[in-house]
C-alpha cells in the first residue's frame, strides 16, 4: 500500500481503487443471482478488501489536501457526510417495497457522478510536495526554514489581536499562572445566573 501511494500518487491510487470497487461490486450484483453462490461470496470478500484499502487512502488524501488550520474541521465534516450517506442509503432501500427502486438507482448514479467529477477536479498530493521541495532547496539558512514553517503551518495571529487578548487576561505569575488564567477565562465566560 505504501509503495502504491508513493509511486502512483494519492489521487491516482484512489481513482484506481474506486474503479476496482465499482467493478467488483457490479460483478457481485450479477453473481448474487447466479447458481454457484461461492462466486458471489468470493466477490463480496474481494469488494471488502478493496474497500478496506480505499478507506485509509481516502483519509490520507483528505488530510493532505487541506491546511492545518482547517484540517480537523474538514475531516469531521467528511465523517458527518459519510454518516448521512449511510442513513440516506438505508432509507433508499425502502423504495424497493413500493416498486420504485429505479428512482433509487438513478439518484445514486447522480450522486456517484457528482462525486467523481469532484474527485477529478482535486489536485494531486504526493510525498514530494511543495514543502518538501522547498526544504530540499534551502541552503541551510534558519530564516528560510522559519519562512517555510510560517507559510505551511497555521497562520499566526495579528499583532493587534495579541495585544487585545493580553489586555483582557489577568496579571498572574508564578507556578499556577496557567491554571489561574484558565479559571479566569472559564468564570468570565459563564452565563450570569439570576436568582429568583
Amino acid at each position: 500500500m505504501y509503495a502504491a501511494l508513493n509511486t502512483l500518487g494519492r489521487l491516482q491510487l484512489m481513482l484506481l481503487l474506486f474503479a476496482l470497487l465499482g467493478g467488483v461490486s457490479g460483478l457481485y450484483g450479477i453473481a448474487t443471482y447466479a447458481k454457484p453462490r461461492e462466486v458471489a461470496y468470493a466477490l463480496a470478500i474481494a469488494a471488502k478488501l478493496v474497500a478496506s484499502a480505499a478507506l485509509p487512502t481516502n483519509y490520507l488524501y483528505m488530510a493532505e489536501l487541506f491546511p492545518s488550520s482547517v484540517r480537523s474541521a474538514v475531516m469531521c465534516g467528511a465523517y458527518t457526510c459519510g454518516r448521512f450517506g449511510a442513513v440516506f442509503a438505508a432509507a433508499l432501500a425502502n423504495l424497493q417495497d413500493v416498486g420504485r427502486e429505479d428512482f433509487g438507482f438513478a439518484l445514486l448514479a447522480l450522486v456517484v457522478f457528482g462525486g467523481l467529477v469532484t474527485l477529478l477536479s482535486l489536485p494531486e498530493t504526493t510525498v514530494g510536495g511543495t514543502a518538501d521541495l522547498a526544504v530540499a532547496n534551502m541552503d541551510g539558512n534558519r530564516r528560510d526554514l522559519l519562512y517555510l514553517m510560517q507559510n505551511t503551518l497555521m497562520p499566526t495571529r495579528k499583532k493587534k489581536e495579541n495585544e487585545e487578548q493580553a489586555s483582557e487576561r489577568p496579571a498572574c505569575s508564578g507556578l499556577g499562572s496557567g491554571v489561574a488564567r484558565g479559571l479566569f477565562h472559564a468564570v468570565r465566560t459563564l452565563p450570569l445566573i439570576r436568582r429568583t
